[in-house]
């Protein structure tokens, strides 16, 4: 490998512009005299595969190379996949460990790069804020790309209504079911945030693998949601905040692959590195130059900033332009000796293809092909270039570490195995704890959290799913209330827009309390109601007249006292 570099950044150097030649002249390194082996693998992505795209090729040359190394007796700590960016490293990483191979790296290991716990963040911003476009079309795009919706990315877009000139208005979560993606926006807003989250997981077949992303991502919600009492409201500004922070925790001395930036990599040395999409092109490091500026026309003007490109060739700041250039192929070159400096014993660059005609833009694919034609061995047909000898790892030492591998993603519903009551006190006969629940109070309970018709649905499902109310119950208590608010009389006392204030309790100068079941407020006028479920007697208009008396005391003009009575032909009784 030292041999290698020598050669090769010695031809660099000669090659290089003028003022640029001495960076690299005599940098040379001197291998030791009881240094043997060392092999460089440089292959070229081959553009005729159009089966395989460059990302495909890049990912499948890392996994059967890292293969390749096991067999010769490396560990996975063995090996560093240098990348230019962290989106490279991320995708690497994420592969790698969707493999069964184990990964560290601070930067590619962020929750916030998988596309599953992005997906599931979008989901839920959905279900909290139905008009969200942005968090429709994340959504939309992911279950495109993964197959859950049939066709392309554009058309899909179209079909769920998601562009400004949309013909029709389109009911998402309807179209969602049309495709077999059953979203109950209700019942789904009345879980627990961590029982959402392992729900949508069950729901989108998440939990069909292990997903380690997955899996710190809910330990990080549990942990926030008890510790910090994180509400679903909080959850998008929480992400924002997280997302850059909270990544896959690896224990440390495990057997792992480590994958970093280039930049990070410096002043390390590993055994093997693995240098993936090597396609970087020689880019200006500035698209901006300030220059000193004199002009007759515009005296006051003493500096301006133009745009670096060839135009300034023509100029009197060519020279300006002309150092910009070689400062950003002096960086590509700089970068590559990073590169090839870092590995011991073995190195592989995966590259992308070589411009088949000669171009004045320098790139490392180009800077291989031209170095391997001045050595006369260059061939068009052939993709892959190797120098040096493999030779196996000696002196392995290898730790006896403890490592359980979970065999699946465990998740199920614990309603189905568990009913909890958490409020049961208030509907249930006090004397008699084990006694028939008291209809009544539960009737009143629900209307006293139900301001518009629209409430009674995302009502009923939280009663059910906190434990007050059974399967049964709370279809035949959802019938009974939504026949009662769809009667016109009733209705126009649950209408949108009313002030409305539920289950007050007032406090009389003397110190007794009383609490009607609904007051609407109008201005000077108010609106006294009472709820009943059993039959008409003659204590309940009494009861309704003396809160029209104490309303009164509250300066109120006009008071009107209502009775509403759930079982009854004629639901609403007037007071006077």
């Amino acid at each position: 490998i030292i041999n290698f570099n020598n050669d090769f950044f010695s031809w660099i150097s000669a090659v290089l512009p003028e003022e640029l030649k001495a960076v690299y002249k005599d940098v040379k390194q001197k291998p030791k005299k009881d240094d043997i082996g060392g092999f460089i693998h440089i292959e070229f992505h081959s553009d005729e595969n159009e089966a395989e795209n460059f990302e495909d090729f890049n990912l499948l040359q890392i996994k059967e190379t890292i293969a390749e190394l096991q067999e010769d007796s490396f560990d996975l700590k063995d090996i560093a996949i240098l990348c230019r960016n962290n989106k490279n490293a991320s995708l690497i990483a994420s592969d790698l460990l969707e493999n069964g191979i184990n990964v560290v790296s601070s930067e590619s290991l962020l929750l916030g790069n998988s596309a599953k716990v992005r997906f599931l963040i979008a989901v839920v911003k959905v279900l909290l804020k139905p008009a969200d476009l942005i968090s429709k079309t994340e959504m939309i795009t992911f279950l495109t790309h993964s197959g859950y919706i049939d066709g392309d990315v554009h058309n899909s877009l179209i079909r769920f209504g998601l562009f400004k000139n949309a013909e029709k208005k389109i009911n998402f979560f309807e179209e969602l079911s049309q495709h077999k993606i059953e979203l109950k926006r209700s019942y789904l807003l009345n879980l627990q945030i961590y029982d959402l989250f392992e729900e949508l997981i069950r729901i989108f077949g998440f939990n069909n693998e292990v997903d380690p992303y997955i899996q710190f991502f809910l330990d990080a919600i549990l942990s926030d949601s008890g510790s910090k009492n994180l509400e679903l409201s909080e959850l998008p500004d929480w992400w924002e905040d997280k997302k850059e922070k909270l990544s896959i925790i690896v224990p440390e001395g495990i057997n792992a692959v480590q994958v970093m930036t280039i930049h990070k990599s410096k002043g390390l040395q590993f055994p093997v590195v693995i240098y993936p999409f090597a396609a970087e092109k020689h880019r200006k490091t500035n698209d901006k130059l300030w220059i000193d500026f004199e002009d007759e026309e515009v005296p006051k003007l003493k500096a301006a900033i133009v745009n670096t490109n060839r135009s300034l060739e023509e100029t009197k700041y060519a020279s300006l332009y002309s150092d910009e250039e070689e400062k950003s192929l002096l960086d590509l070159i700089n970068l590559l000796y990073v590169v090839m400096t870092r590995p011991a014993e073995r190195l592989y660059i995966f590259a992308a293809q070589p411009p088949k005609k000669h171009t004045p833009v320098q790139s490392i694919p180009k800077l291989f092909k031209d170095y391997l034609i001045a050595k006369d061995l260059w061939q068009e047909e052939k993709n892959v270039f190797t120098f040096g000898v493999k030779t196996e790892k000696g002196f392995i030492t290898k730790e006896n570490l403890l490592k359980y591998e979970l065999a699946g993603f465990i998740s199920n519903p614990w309603r189905n195995r568990m009913l909890l009551s958490l409020r049961a006190p208030e509907y249930w006969d006090i004397e008699e704890p084990v006694g028939k629940q008291h209809w009544g109070n539960l009737i009143h309970l629900i209307l006293s959290m139900i301001k518009i018709p629209e409430d009674a649905e995302h009502v009923i499902e939280k009663l059910f799913l906190d434990g007050i109310i059974d399967e049964s119950e709370k279809i035949e208590i959802g019938e009974k209330i939504k026949k009662f608010l769809l009667n016109p009389e009733v209705g126009k006392y649950f209408k949108k827009g009313l002030t409305i204030k539920t289950e007050p309790e007032i406090l009389l100068p003397s110190g007794k309390t009383y609490r009607p079941d609904r007051l609407i407020f109008d201005g000077e006028s108010a609106t006294v109601i009472d709820f009943k479920t059993g039959k008409p007697e003659p204590g309940h208009k009494e009861q309704v007249m003396n809160y029209k008396k104490i309303i009164r005391q509250m300066n109120y003009l006009n008071i009107v006292g209502v009775l509403l009575y759930l079982n009854e032909e004629k639901p609403v009784v007037i007071v006077d």
